[in-house]
C-alpha cells in the first residue's frame, strides 16, 4: 500500500475509533445518571423542570469527561492501528 494511502486510512480509522469511544462514553454517562437519579438527563433547557444552569453544567461535565477519555484512548488506538496496518 502506498504511504499516502496508508496515512489516510490510518487517520480515518483513528478518527472513527475515537468518535466511537466518545459516543460510548456519553451513552454510559447518560445511562448511569438516569439509573442513579431516576430522572432524565438535564441536557435540554427547554424541557420542563430543567434550568439553564443544570443544562449548562451537564454539558460542561459530560464534555470534559468525554474529552479526557478521548485523549487517554488516542495513544492506544494509534498503536493498534499501526500494528494492524503493518501486518
Amino acid at each position: 500500500m502506498k504511504t499516502k494511502n496508508k496515512d489516510i486510512l490510518k487517520e480515518a480509522l483513528v478518527t472513527g475509533a475515537i468518535m466511537l469511544s466518545g459516543f460510548l462514553v456519553r451513552q454510559a454517562i447518560e445511562s448511569g445518571y438516569e439509573a442513579i437519579s431516576r430522572k432524565k438527563v438535564p441536557k435540554n433547557a427547554n424541557s420542563t423542570g430543567v434550568s439553564w444552569g443544570k443544562a449548562l453544567l451537564w454539558t460542561l461535565a459530560t464534555g470534559a469527561v468525554i474529552s479526557i477519555v478521548k485523549t487517554a484512548v488516542r495513544p492506544y488506538v494509534d498503536v493498534g492501528v499501526d500494528e494492524m496496518l503493518d501486518e
